[in-house]
């Protein structure tokens, strides 16, 4: 059933690039990725209220902040102490931090002020040997969560960089074989690929991909595309 209802062709490639009225050449093909990069810029993954300024993976690494981060160590931990206030970890904790002082506080001048609230926290706080017996368990708990975490971010950053290197061996190919055969067909699977990537993009963070599919497409293969019931990326 699933082999029988297997999408049909789209418009063909002489057909979709008479839809532009001339011969779809490498000008034209980067003219039309430019105004892509100016239609939708360049962002980061994560939001910007996530982005660290300190060494995190957040961050898009380059060489200057490679060498910053291999800097002696006293010197950045100084710029981490004296910056503290900055991190995004101590910003999310700080609420949490306050909230367990001022507890703590509210309990100390309770017990000083009634003898009541001092016994009862006498017979019903628990020994340290009592508090490890549990604090381990949550730590383990903790430190598998993390790791599992890491590694499904590792896995997707994997995963995107098999897709990108996919893409351009792809490209590479067809740049040697197609081009020099049938230069309109090897520039529309060009125009093929970089729809590929947006609209991955797209699809994993929900955003709408229809203004790059209309810029990177001719108009018959853009209307074809979109009108698609599967996935843009599978389509």
């Amino acid at each position: 059933a699933a082999a029988t209802k297997r999408r049909q062709p789209g418009p063909s490639a002489i057909n979709a690039i008479s839809a532009r009225n001339g011969n779809d050449d490498v000008v034209e093909f980067q003219k039309d990725m430019d105004e892509i990069l100016n239609i939708r810029l360049i962002d980061f993954t994560a939001p910007l209220r996530s982005i660290s300024s300190c060494s995190t993976y957040t961050r898009i690494w380059t060489h200057e902040t490679w060498d910053r981060h291999c800097s002696p160590p006293h010197s950045r931990y100084a710029r981490h102490v004296l910056s503290w206030y900055k991190s995004r970890t101590a910003q999310r904790l700080l609420q949490f931090v306050v909230l367990s002082a001022s507890w703590s506080f509210a309990v100390s001048v309770f017990a000083r002020e009634f003898t009541q609230v001092a016994s009862f926290l006498k017979k019903s706080s628990l020994s340290s040997g009592a508090l490890g017996t549990f604090l381990a368990p949550l730590a383990l708990l903790l430190t598998v969560r993390t790791n599992s975490a890491l590694a499904r971010l590792n896995e997707a950053r994997g995963a995107w960089g098999r897709a990108v290197l996919a893409s351009r061996s792809l490209m590479s190919m067809c740049a040697t074989h197609i081009m020099p055969l049938n230069r309109e067909r090897a520039l529309l699977i060009g125009r093929y690929l970089v729809c590929f990537g947006w609209s991955f993009k797209g699809m994993l963070r929900g955003e709408d991909d229809r203004d790059v599919i209309k810029q990177a497409l001719p108009k018959n293969e853009a209307d074809w595309m979109m009108k698609q019931n599967t996935k843009r990326p599978l389509a």
